[in-house]
């Protein structure tokens, strides 16, 4: 049995790369691999946080002595900080090393080092066997970054994909927003458009949603001056049943980001048939095509988010038909099982010695030939 060691957030943690790492563990503990984690942190305040990351830093020598492939999930900033020495411990203990990159800024954070902590890092970055990215895009901005380090392009998983989808009787739209609240992901641009929207048409039952963690009490105040507070509903970080009823709820779904990777918001919605209005940043046009499942939007641009908003409110069969590409194009390409046995592989390449190409057979290359380029998820030389 293969022994893989995930280091990242708890498990149980909120937000995008825990959801994965659960995903991950979930379809691949039962297929001949065994699976331990490393919790480099939790939710939670400082004091917490600190406490996590060291009881981290001692079990890590005989975790990572422990497993065959050591898979690294991180972020930038802290994230990095965080996982950089134990990503040094690996290669010092001799495993097979993945670093596996989420979120949008990773090379923002590389930019911003100056010459001397940038040299340190990206040759703790070259330790890896694989490099794992999330879409096209980010590889693009990290290649100069990865001194030839093999790369995976892999998305991330949807975790929720209802096998049958219930009709939507009731009446009026209700727009969605999931994430983490705060301005780099729009949400206060999609509260100012709303309220042009509302504006135009005041008779029509219009209801938003922002759900997540973050800045509530900005977008109730947000919401207050616009006088459209009774439209604005703020529920807070929902649990996976209250996540699925707000998509099954939900009408059309608005990420309006500055930044992303790949947002699991958006595979979501697409899962439950949700036209999507967003914006062409990090990983989104990777999965997102413009007028076929959704509609682009410039980020910062509330004018022409309230335009578009308007233009799927007043048409249903619009709404409809973008739906239903985007929940076929997560069946066949977004799934749990889809991702995951492409993961299995590159496990089973690296264990073998092989370059990570061989992890995928001629047979799956052509099964995938139909494909965009952006959604041929193939290993890639640095």
């Amino acid at each position: 049995m293969v022994k893989i060691l995930y280091i990242g957030p708890d498990r149980r943690a909120r937000g995008g790369v825990a959801s994965v790492i659960r995903t991950h563990t979930h379809y691949l503990t039962n297929n001949r691999f065994s699976i331990r984690h490393l919790a480099t942190v939790e939710d939670g305040g400082r004091l917490k946080k600190l406490f996590v990351a060291m009881k981290a830093y001692v079990r890590a020598p005989f975790e990572i002595a422990w497993a065959d492939i050591v898979h690294v999930h991180t972020a930038s900033w802290n994230s990095w900080r965080r996982k950089a020495p134990l990503v040094i411990l690996t290669r010092l203990l001799r495993r097979t090393l993945i670093i596996h990159i989420h979120g949008g800024g990773f090379a923002n954070f590389l930019a911003s080092m100056n010459r001397r902590r940038l040299g340190l890092n990206t040759r703790i970055l070259s330790q890896a066997d694989c490099v794992v990215c999330l879409s096209h895009s980010k590889h693009a901005e990290l290649v100069d970054y990865l001194d030839r380090v093999p790369t995976l392009i892999l998305p991330n998983p949807c975790r929720f994909i209802p096998k049958q989808l219930d009709i939507r009787l009731k009446s009026g739209v209700e727009i969605l927003f999931t994430g983490w609240i705060e301005k780099s992901k729009g949400v206060f641009d999609l509260i100012r458009a709303f309220a042009l929207v509302v504006k135009t048409c005041p008779e029509t039952m219009l209801r938003l949603v922002i759900a997540g963690k973050g800045k509530i009490d900005a977008c109730r105040e947000l919401a207050c001056e616009y006088g459209i507070e009774d439209r604005v509903v703020l529920p807070g970080w929902l649990g996976s049943t209250e996540l699925k009823k707000a998509y099954e709820q939900a009408d059309i779904y608005c990420l309006p980001s500055y930044i992303e990777g790949v947002p699991m918001g958006v595979l979501e919605a697409m899962a439950f048939a949700l036209p999507l209005v967003t914006c062409p940043v990090g990983g989104i046009p990777d999965i997102v095509e413009d007028g076929v499942h959704g509609l682009f939007i410039p980020s910062g641009d509330v004018n022409n988010l309230a335009m578009v908003l308007k233009r799927l409110i007043d048409n249903k069969d619009e709404r409809e038909t973008m739906g239903a590409a985007g929940r076929s194009r997560v069946l066949a390409r977004y799934s749990p099982e889809h991702v995951c046995r492409q993961l299995c592989r590159l496990y089973h390449s690296l264990l073998a010695g092989d370059e990570p190409a061989d992890a995928f057979s001629q047979k799956d290359r052509a099964s995938e030939s139909g494909m965009d380029k952006q959604e041929n998820f193939n290993v890639q030389p640095s």
